[in-house]
């Protein structure tokens, strides 16, 4: 049996091709929530439906990936844990996702005020109550189906990976357990079970009336991206393959869920060990995804994330009636325009808005502790960026 080296075998450095992961991740879900106002604009793409149709397992992605990033930036840090480090690791956590978080409320705010005024009719479907927008402000509202997901929908799922990083001592306790390959690889497969069980059964709804989906989602994914670091750790399994193995775990998952709709949920399976193989970098794929304009794409996915729906909202209101009926040329044209929208908000909210006030709140939690603070682990060499990498929903 092959040790798992609790201590990485390797010295630590970059993950760029984790970066780009985090882009494409982040586009399926774009597509996932345009996929009506893309076929409506251009039908001849009506083909590509089941592939839209399945972007929220970007979601999922983001979710493995948040485990396997949070360990490998985090594990030495809580070698012990302390509660003064929890909150630390908490804080800066809370400083990587709330700006943003809360910027995008308060543009669909503006929004709907400003449609209000201008009497613009916006696509208002869903709960838009005083009770969703606190839960939203505590970062609670992706915790039940409680109906309240309409203040920005795909918030949640920075809801869920709020709930995931709180129990994430939790999951580096079963992490640090783990000795052997085999071991890793059979609580992983556990880990499934459970979550696959309660999710499909609805278990949790039956017993307590509230349907605990999202919660048992985000702890499967991210419990399998935290046993997937360990995975990383044995030098046994970095010498692998890895360039014939990862085109065909991306096979497999896609083709799984988009040709198999019985079994798109369990594609989620081949990710872990997908994102495992990008992390060794020796293989095409890998090499794609770290180039400088994937690599920025990743770096302003959160943003892309939380801002795509407000731009979609807009162009539905306020642009869409001027030229839905248009010729094709100008239809693609505005297709085209939607999604550069995404892009250049997001990049400008990135650097106006995520990384200022990230460094602020970081700030603030310095001068709190009366410490200086520090994004990685205690002697890790990992650079501070990548404790930053995302993670989703998320």
């Amino acid at each position: 049996m092959n040790a798992v080296n609790l201590e990485a075998s390797t010295k630590k450095g970059d993950l760029p091709a984790l970066t780009g992961v985090r882009a494409f991740a982040a586009l399926w879900v774009v597509l996932f929530h345009f996929s009506d106002l893309i076929v409506s604009l251009v039908p001849g793409l009506q083909w590509l439906m089941p592939f839209f149709e399945k972007g929220w397992l970007g979601v999922n992605v983001f979710f493995v990936l948040s485990g396997f990033i949070i360990t490998y930036n985090y594990q030495a840090y809580f070698s012990k844990f302390d509660i003064h480090k929890y909150k630390r690791f908490l804080g800066l956590r809370l400083a990587r996702i709330y700006p943003v978080y809360i910027f995008s409320l308060l543009l669909m705010v503006l929004m709907f005020a400003a449609a209000s005024v201008l009497h613009v009719e916006l696509n208002k479907q869903g709960d838009y109550s005083l009770a969703g927008f606190i839960a939203y402000i505590f970062m609670v509202q992706g915790w039940a189906d409680s109906g309240w997901y309409p203040w920005n929908g795909p918030a949640w799922s920075v809801s869920a990976e709020w709930f995931a990083y709180m129990g994430f001592p939790l999951v580096l306790l079963l992490v640090n357990k783990m000795k052997t390959i085999t071991q890793v690889i059979a609580a992983m497969g556990v880990v499934f079970i459970i979550g696959f069980g309660l999710s499909e059964t609805r278990v949790l709804q039956v017993l307590t009336s509230y349907d605990f989906e999202n919660i048992v989602n985000v702890i499967t994914c991210f419990a399998a991206g935290s046993l997937a670091y360990a995975i990383f750790q044995n030098d046994g399994w970095r010498r692998g393959k890895w360039n014939v193995i990862c085109p065909i775990l991306l096979v497999f998952f896609v083709g799984t869920a988009v040709f198999f709709s019985s079994l798109t949920s369990f594609s989620t399976l081949f990710v872990p060990f997908l994102i495992l193989g990008l992390a060794y970098g020796k293989n095409i794929i890998s090499k794609c995804l770290a180039s400088p304009v994937i690599v920025y794409l990743g770096k302003i996915s959160y943003s892309v994330y939380l801002l795509h729906m407000i731009v979609k909202f807009f162009v539905l209101g306020a642009v869409m009636k001027y030229f839905s009926h248009g010729s094709l040329p100008i239809r693609m044209l505005l297709l085209f325009l939607t999604f550069a929208l995404v892009i250049v908000s997001a990049s400008i909210t990135y650097h106006v808005v995520e990384e200022p006030l990230r460094k602020k709140m970081r700030d603030l939690l310095h001068r709190k502790t009366g410490k200086k603070m520090r994004d990685v682990a205690v002697g890790s060499s990992v650079p501070s960026k990548y404790v930053d990498l995302f993670d989703k929903k998320n």
